[in-house]
């Protein structure tokens, strides 16, 4: 196996010694039933195992991780930890809680965590097309918001409308100052005052 730049700065990878032992599960044929959770391969960032507490036999796993790369977890949501997929039972921002049942603590690596051990985590595949989905429709609304806005002020700006700068008025209006130096047709420049906006002459 080969691991390029990208892989060893996005999984845990690195830290990994002759001996360690590794999660394997075979790809599901398409065609077949989907039964759970939905599961591509891909590590989307580390995460830090930072509790595990004892849950009458279960064991309740707390992980941290980087909320700044977009990523997140919603209680009932799944999460892919080091490959074994799970339901997230507890879910704030940088950070969430599993909780294994004793048959796949044994079977999988989970019996080797240890607090501060590192894991690779992905994300629900679902919920990632979601968020790049509202993220992209929140720019779009803060640029068509910033194109209307824009638009306003220049409206009001040629109209004769008083506009507002440090508490003093200015009127715009014809014969008023041009913004742009000089006079406007009327011949006249407005004075500004405190409090009372001033009508153009």
């Amino acid at each position: 196996m080969v691991a390029i730049d990208e892989t060893l700065r996005k999984t845990a990878l690195g830290s990994w010694q002759v001996g360690d032992k590794v999660n394997l599960e075979r790809a599901m044929k398409l065609g077949d039933r989907l039964d759970g959770h939905i599961v591509q391969g891909h590590v989307d960032q580390v995460g830090i195992c930072h509790a595990i507490e004892d849950a009458e036999g279960s064991r309740v796993f707390t992980f941290h991780y980087d909320p700044s790369l977009g990523n997140m977890t919603i209680e009932k949501g799944s999460i892919t930890v080091n490959g074994v997929s799970l339901t997230v039972v507890g879910s704030r921002k940088g950070a969430f809680s599993v909780a294994v049942i004793p048959y796949t603590y044994e079977h999988t690596c989970f019996h080797t965590l240890r607090v501060g051990d590192k894991v690779n985590l992905e994300f629900d595949v679902i919920g990632k097309y979601v968020l790049a989905k509202v993220g992209a429709l929140e720019l779009k609304n803060l640029m068509v918001m910033k194109k209307i806005c824009m638009s306003l002020f220049f409206s009001l700006l040629f109209s004769g409308t008083m506009v507002a700068q440090d508490g003093l008025f200015m009127g715009l209006g014809v014969g008023a100052a041009s913004p742009f130096g000089g006079e406007s047709a009327g011949g006249g420049y407005a004075k500004p005052c405190i409090g009372e906006p001033t009508a153009g002459t």
